[in-house]
């Protein structure tokens, strides 16, 4: 939450390298883990918070983790040494790009990032009450949450759940809109996945742009 803060707050302030002026923030989509941060930011710091709010595939209940994704070797390192390297992303640092020599910056596009797991992450993310969407600046603010009905890493009992007390909170129904996309795995990574995610992001701006008063 507190990262969105610092780049939400950047952008309005200093816009971006070659913009005329500040940028004005109008919306956030988050995925997956991101949509939980999304929705955090937005709860704790609500002055900040812009009107389009887009959960795409967020986990509700954070302590029910999908262990089977993990190998036993990941278990097992999770349990003796209290964290596991999940995943890499990008590419091993070389000379050429700037990664293998000392002080080098290079292209940050190609460098290696880790994602580790840690016991302590865990236990911090398993103790997170979502519960907090309740306290949503829906008075101001319209929220859609989608998943895939192929959705194999967050049930969509998760996002029904946001559903629900999103509702409770907004004061009128039509501030929440919940979508349930046909044949959407989790990842959204292929083209008929998106080309469905764009036509449904595209009927809901279509509605709730023009109340928002840009």
């Amino acid at each position: 939450a507190d990262d969105i803060a610092h780049v939400v707050r950047h952008l309005r302030q200093r816009g971006i390298p070659g913009a005329a002026k500040p940028l004005r923030v109008i919306g956030l989509l988050g995925h997956s883990k991101g949509a939980s941060s999304m929705l955090l930011f937005a709860f704790k710091y609500t002055h900040m918070c812009p009107p389009l709010i887009i959960n795409l595939s967020g986990r509700f209940w954070l302590a029910r983790e999908i262990t089977m994704r993990w190998t036993d070797e990941n278990q097992r390192q999770l349990r003796e040494t209290g964290r596991f390297l999940w995943r890499r992303y990008g590419r091993k640092p070389t000379k050429s790009n700037g990664g293998g020599i000392e002080g080098g910056e290079g292209d940050a596009k190609q460098l290696v990032r880790e994602y580790w797991i840690s016991l302590d992450d865990m236990k911090v993310r398993a103790t997170t009450d979502m519960s907090v969407v309740q306290a949503l600046p829906l008075h101001r603010c319209f929220a859609l949450n989608i998943s895939g009905s192929r959705d194999q890493i967050v049930p969509d009992d998760d996002v029904w759940e946001y559903d629900r007390l999103m509702r409770l909170a907004a004061p009128s129904s039509d501030r929440v809109v919940t979508r349930i996309v046909p044949g959407a795995a989790h990842f959204w990574n292929k083209p008929r996945e998106l080309e469905a995610l764009e036509r449904t992001l595209r009927r809901w701006l279509v509605d709730v742009l023009p109340r928002v008063g840009l």
